[in-house]
């Protein structure tokens, strides 16, 4: 193997069991949990910045994707989303109809999740899985959500023309959600959408995850009451959660919207459910259920 030298002092490679080093610039074997490849450490001192890497983990467990840049004497994470640009990104991809896996990058969140949203539509899936995705990064933007830019992309062509308003929903369901999406949309300066087709289409029959999807509503406020035999479950009225929650938990009965009825055998999974999909990447949202 010849010699890597670094592109920007010129000096050789050093490397030892933890680490490559030259004499500005140190890159770790490993980052985030995620053993970089040769290939990868390479390009870094070569090229400054790798192509994207998928694997990495976040402090809370949530798998991510990133390019690593060199910047200073370490490397750092690209999301996609520069600070000149100012533009966050949701990728929406239906496996099969009810089930999404979600991707969002920003300044402040990295994310890769499958969600389970029970018997729906592929459609009304996708708009599920965006609403999800929007109300994150506007979640961890706060206030500067208004000066961010916002790329969507969705893997379903039709869900796509719904949200531009080439073609108008026909069922009831799927124009209440885009509805509530576009009111989600007008948080940001401005937002695109495009259609991208699915790179890896699941099988038909390929078991998804059963584990609770971490940090998906990070803004979640969850009420838990028990009311003589039943436990009483409010949460936002956000179509998202409720679908979620009701392809979660068994034996859901919605008596109105955002409110649930369940028996008590399964108040140990809401509570499990809520504390999990609340994540706020990294907080524990526990404060939050009450009890009465």
């Amino acid at each position: 193997m010849d010699q890597l030298t670094c592109s920007r002092c010129g000096a050789p490679v050093q490397s030892d069991d933890k680490k490559y080093q030259c004499e500005c610039f140190t890159v770790y074997r490993q980052i985030a949990g995620k053993t970089l490849d040769y290939g990868d450490i390479q390009a870094l001192f070569t090229k400054g910045e790798t192509e994207i890497i998928h694997g990495f983990r976040s402090k809370n467990g949530n798998s991510f994707s990133a390019r690593l840049l060199r910047k200073n004497n370490k490397p750092s994470f690209d999301f996609g989303c520069s600070e000149r640009n100012q533009k966050s990104k949701v990728v929406v991809q239906v496996l099969e109809p009810g089930l999404v896996e979600l991707q969002v990058f920003s300044k402040s969140v990295a994310l890769r999740e499958e969600i389970h949203f029970g018997l729906v539509s592929p459609q009304l899936t996708a708009c599920y899985g965006a609403i999800a995705g929007c109300k994150i990064v506007l979640y961890g933007l706060g206030n500067e959500s208004a000066k961010e830019k916002l790329m969507l992309e969705t893997s379903n062509l039709l869900f796509t023309k719904y949200v531009l308003k080439i073609v108008r929903p026909r069922h009831a369901q799927i124009r209440e959600g885009i509805s509530y999406l576009w009111e989600i949309l007008d948080g940001f300066s401005s937002w695109t959408v495009r259609y991208v087709p699915a790179k890896r289409p699941r099988l038909k029959g390929t078991p998804h995850s059963e584990r609770f999807p971490r940090g998906i509503f990070p803004w979640l406020d969850a009420e838990i009451a028990r009311q003589g035999d039943k436990i009483l479950v409010k949460l936002s009225p956000d179509p998202a959660v409720c679908a979620q929650f009701t392809a979660a938990i068994k034996n859901v009965t919605e008596i109105e919207h955002g409110v649930f009825v369940v028996p008590p055998t399964v108040e140990r999974a809401v509570c499990a459910w809520v504390r999990t999909v609340g994540k706020a990447f990294g907080d524990d949202l526990s404060a939050n259920v009450k009890k009465e």
